[in-house]
């Protein structure tokens, strides 16, 4: 999870933070982690 740390410190904000997990919980649902 080292991504983790990246986003926290890009994300200064709670409101990014969030839109960002939104994001990423999308992308995982529409099989992004297979392409990793």
């Amino acid at each position: 999870r080292s991504y983790s740390r990246a986003v926290t410190m890009t994300f200064r904000t709670e409101e990014e933070s969030q839109s960002f997990h939104q994001a990423f919980e999308q992308w995982k649902c529409a099989g992004g982690e297979s392409g990793a």
